[in-house]
């Protein structure tokens, strides 16, 4: 078997450890896979780190223990956590290009005749993921007020606008919260625009505006999203390979049908 030869293993090792360094490193990073490729030197560290945990725990302990089993059997053991691994990740996180977008929220200091004020109220901005947009990423003009959670646009104020450029993967929410005294803003989305009224005889509440996204994402970008996506599908596949019980149910299994005929050799002796 390939794998029983030290160069090979070398070679796996390191292609597992480039798509463990790859997961972990968007997750380390608050980032996409596609943006985390740009961190160079913090990927190589972190693929040299994994690769070699890789080595370790893969042939230095987990292969030792399969010894006992067939080559089919640690084939089967190694479909069964890719399988299980682009299962749970088409969920969590389906194979979706991510596109580039740019983002301006204007405070026109308009209102509605029936509202108090003009005020505009940002509480977040958020990725179909559920993650939030940081404020540091935010480029601010204009006297906004920022607080620890929400952006202020007060009435009586110029024209303040707030602007984001950057990449996501499907749609961008938009959280503002409105009351009796919030104003109209207006918003531009990828070269569209649209004014919404804020308006609400409430006290508080929360409104979200969608941003769709429409963007049509090239080949290359397909290939990459997919490529990416498999990538963590093999990282993920084997956490899955080393931590799952399946090698011990297939030893249970055979120990059972071993006991189970010699129980049959024993009645027809």
């Amino acid at each position: 078997m390939l794998l029983q030869h030290r160069p090979c293993r070398w070679v796996a090792s390191v292609f597992l450890g480039f798509c463990l360094a790859l997961g972990v490193g968007s997750l380390l990073l608050d980032s996409t896979p596609r943006a985390t490729l740009e961190h160079g030197a913090s990927l190589l560290f972190l693929t040299i780190l994994f690769s070699l945990i890789s080595y370790g725990l893969l042939f230095g302990f987990t292969w030792s223990h399969l010894a006992v089993l067939s080559g089919e059997v640690k084939l089967a053991g190694v479909v069964f956590s890719l399988v299980i691994a682009g299962l749970a990740l088409l969920v969590i996180s389906p194979i979706v290009p991510s596109s580039a977008h740019e983002l301006e929220i204007e405070a026109t200091g308009q209102r509605n005749p029936l509202s108090s004020g003009s005020e505009i109220w940002i509480w977040k901005l958020t990725r179909s993921n559920g993650s939030s947009i940081p404020a540091s990423d935010l480029v601010v003009e204009g006297p906004w007020s920022v607080g620890q959670d929400s952006l202020l646009a007060k009435p009586g104020t110029p024209p303040a606008s707030i602007k984001w450029t950057g990449r996501t993967r499907g749609n961008l929410i938009i959280t503002f919260g409105v009351n009796h005294v919030s104003g109209i803003v207006l918003i531009r989305w990828d070269g569209q625009q649209q004014s919404v009224d804020l308006y609400n005889d409430a006290e508080w509440l929360p409104k979200e505006v969608v941003l769709r996204d429409l963007s049509s994402p090239s080949v290359s970008q397909i290939l990459l999203a997919i490529g990416l996506h498999l990538a963590e599908t093999v990282s993920l596949a084997l956490l899955v390979f080393l931590l799952s019980p399946w090698h011990k149910i297939v030893s249970l299994g055979k120990d059972q049908s071993l006991a189970e005929l010699k129980s049959s050799v024993r009645e027809h002796s």
